[in-house]
């Protein structure tokens, strides 16, 4: 999903979505391609002609927003696959398998987002996407601070409600 004022001024952000992609397909087909309930012929979010939504897989369908996104949120797959089989019925009922399973380790995903995130936001921009916790927000926050530091400022792991590492936020330079 792209939210997008003027692409020359200061607003353009994007969800960014993986794995299976359900949750911007979801959307996708609940709302079409210009952010109208298809189904209803009303508009289903506020200033819908602001909002576009776009399939694809992480940034493939935002190469024409290149460097020019101020936002990047994302809650991709993280969970490491052999803890998948652990997990709370309720999370396994509700969520389809490749929502949840970020590979082995947990980061098949969030390394992919991380590579594209120097190319994809504009000076300035942040990002902020969830992880499985503290191990990964920590892994994370090392790495980008450590490959990327001449891309990123500012970069840490945020805490949840329960005092979890959950969250990792920086800010392009």
């Amino acid at each position: 999903m792209v939210a997008n004022g003027d692409l020359d001024g200061k607003l353009c952000w994007t969800q960014a979505t993986g794995g299976d992609g359900w949750r911007g397909e979801a959307l996708w087909e609940a709302l079409g391609s210009d952010g109208r309930d298809e189904r209803r012929e009303e508009s289903r979010v506020e200033d819908a002609d602001k909002v576009e939504i776009r399939r694809g897989s992480w940034f493939e369908p935002l190469e024409d927003v290149k460097g020019k996104l101020m936002g990047v949120i994302s809650n991709p797959p993280y969970i490491p696959t052999d803890d998948l089989p652990g997990l709370q019925p309720e999370v396994g009922w509700h969520e389809p398998k490749l929502a949840l399973d970020g590979g082995k380790d947990g980061l098949d995903h969030l390394l992919h987002l991380c590579e594209g995130l120097s190319s994809a936001l504009m000076p300035g921009g942040f990002f902020v996407f969830e992880t499985n916790g503290n191990k990964q927000s920590e892994f994370l926050v090392d790495f980008i601070s450590t490959k990327w530091s001449s891309s990123f400022c500012d970069v840490e792991a945020v805490l949840d409600f329960a005092d979890i590492k959950r969250f990792v936020r920086g800010y392009r330079r």
